[in-house]
């Protein structure tokens, strides 16, 4: 069986970058070394469209998150033991449409499309959570209290005299949030704050979007609207 490596080296028209990648893709494993070398023929047949890591993506054998890190790996490496190098010209990329260096077009529109995925999925997740949890700028209020409090037994009426709100409408939420594993009884105390790890987790990133002025408004409205329903 020839050796991959030089089946790669024997790839004509291979830009140097995509040479790079595909050689420590191969010897440290990463990718099964046939789809490698396939993949760089097809980079090298399209010529200034081609990239490595497009083909793989497309083939299958890489995620967007897994070529990223490839890349940004090489990059730190290359900024690290080797001169700067001048830019390669930009194309257009097959996949991104507009015009863009082969160094980092393919992970830089897939980052774009991760980071995208991620913040619907965070959004997602808040929506959620307030659905569950916060139905009210009462239940909001209640919630920052007892996530200062952390653990312990909790009496109505102090949380009626920190809100301001009535002793039977603190009751009611507790009530809703005890059958939800927020509180558990404690000897003769109907509520003792102790939500489990997972709620806990949830609470804590919950605290922290409404902390952040990129998530705040957002959320007050969700709330507002939940509070008419």
């Amino acid at each position: 069986m020839p050796d991959p490596l030089e089946a790669l080296a024997a790839v004509p028209g291979l830009s140097p970058r995509d040479a790079v990648i595909a050689r420590a893709l191969v010897k440290n494993k990463l990718v099964e070394a046939g789809a490698v070398l396939a993949a760089a023929r097809e980079a090298a047949r399209a010529g200034a469209t081609g990239d490595l890591l497009d083909q793989l993506m497309e083939a299958g054998h890489l995620t967007p998150e897994r070529a990223i890190a490839i890349e940004e790996a090489l990059e730190k490496r290359i900024a690290q033991h080797a001169p700067v190098a001048a830019p390669e010209p930009r194309s257009t990329s097959k996949r991104g449409g507009r015009g863009r260096s082969r160094t980092g077009g393919t992970t830089v529109l897939a980052l774009d499309a991760i980071r995208e995925d991620r913040a619907i999925r965070e959004r997602n997740k808040v929506n959620l959570f307030l659905t569950r949890y916060v139905q009210s700028r009462l239940h909001q209020l209640l919630l920052v209290q007892l996530n200062r409090k952390q653990e312990g037994i909790v009496e109505p009426k102090g949380l009626a005299r920190a809100t301001g709100a009535s002793e039977k409408d603190i009751k009611k939420i507790l009530v809703d949030w005890k059958s939800k594993g927020l509180f558990q009884t404690y000897g003769t105390f109907p509520f003792y704050y102790k939500p489990d790890d997972d709620v806990k987790k949830e609470i804590a990133e919950f605290m922290r979007a409404w902390n952040d002025p990129k998530h705040h408004s957002e959320m007050v409205k969700r709330i507002l609207e939940l509070e008419r329903t």
